[in-house]
């Protein structure tokens, strides 16, 4: 097995397809942050309402003519109403990481490339029938990819789905995705972003490979992989974990 990994710049051939931010991190993390909060808001209002009117009533018959002090009011109404600020500052804060790892992705104009020869793969599917990669790329590291981030090509992509109108025409709907029939493979290059890791180009170079090892969900206790599953990106991870810890 052999593993490289270099740099190049950004080409503009690698910029189709890449989600440009047309702001600043800063700013352009708010709109989404400001419709939660307001959402969030009404909820609250709403729920709180109901709740006050309900031990209201409960107040009224049990405890006749008493009346909160304003203490009592500022202690049911506050967490209420810091629930929806709390959303709001984590959906910031998550968007302000993503957008400012775009920006500077795309600031830097620069391209990681890895290179990799007859590297042992492990193939992972998740409860939502989402498939990852685990290569060993040396060095005590496993690159890890989401497959439904490989580009596909166009071809491949036609050979795959099923006619139309059959029984199974319905695949894409129930969370069927085309995966790439040459991957693994003895042989490929990967280009990605460093910090998003959103893949701008991949190429195999090779013949197709069986995995070592394919786990169903929950048999990989690795943080990472639910972390990348749990995002919206589709990108790939250089985990610092040895391949055959995981193995």
């Amino acid at each position: 097995m052999g593993s490289a990994i270099r740099s190049r710049e950004l080409t503009n051939e690698d910029w189709v397809g890449l989600d440009r931010p047309f702001f600043r991190p800063a700013i352009g993390a708010f709109p989404g942050a400001l419709g939660r909060y307001l959402l969030f808001s009404l909820l609250a209002l709403i729920v709180g309402g109901a709740l006050a009117a309900a031990l209201g009533a409960v107040g009224e018959k049990w405890l006749p003519g008493f009346t909160p002090d304003w203490w009592m009011r500022v202690l049911f109404w506050l967490p209420i109403l810091l629930v929806p600020f709390y959303i709001a500052t984590r959906a910031y804060l998550h968007a302000y990481r993503r957008k400012l790892a775009i920006w500077l992705d795309l600031r830097d104009r620069r391209v990681e490339v890895i290179e990799a020869d007859d590297a042992r793969t492990i193939v992972a599917v998740d409860g939502r029938q989402r498939t990852y990669f685990l290569i060993d790329i040396g060095g005590g590291r496993t690159l890890l990819i989401d497959a439904q981030c490989l580009p596909l090509d166009p071809d491949l992509l036609l050979a795959q789905l099923p006619p139309e109108g059959s029984e199974e025409d319905g695949r894409e709907e129930e969370g069927w995705y085309p995966m790439r029939p040459d991957f693994p493979n003895s042989s490929f290059v990967l280009h990605r972003l460093p910090r998003t890791g959103h893949i701008v180009r991949f190429e195999t170079r090779g013949h197709p490979l069986l995995p070592v090892k394919v786990l169903a969900d929950g048999e990989l206790p690795l943080p990472a992989l639910a972390d990348i599953a749990g995002k919206h990106d589709c990108g790939s991870q250089i985990l610092q974990q040895d391949f055959d810890a995981l193995v």
